[in-house]
């Protein structure tokens, strides 16, 4: 997610390679969701699903 936080920690990257938080908020929202039974597993944004 693009955020100043990681321009810091990676200056070198090109910032429009990275998601912007706008972006991706819905799919954040929807992860704190009581109806999200998951926990443990890491969640692969791009794929809009839990890494198996």
């Amino acid at each position: 997610m693009r955020t100043a936080l990681r321009a810091q920690a990676i200056p070198g990257e090109d910032p429009d390679t990275i998601a912007h938080p706008s972006e991706i908020s819905a799919s954040l929202l929807a992860l704190v969701s009581s109806d999200v039974t998951q926990n443990g597993q890491i969640y692969d944004h791009e794929h809009s699903a839990f890494r198996k």
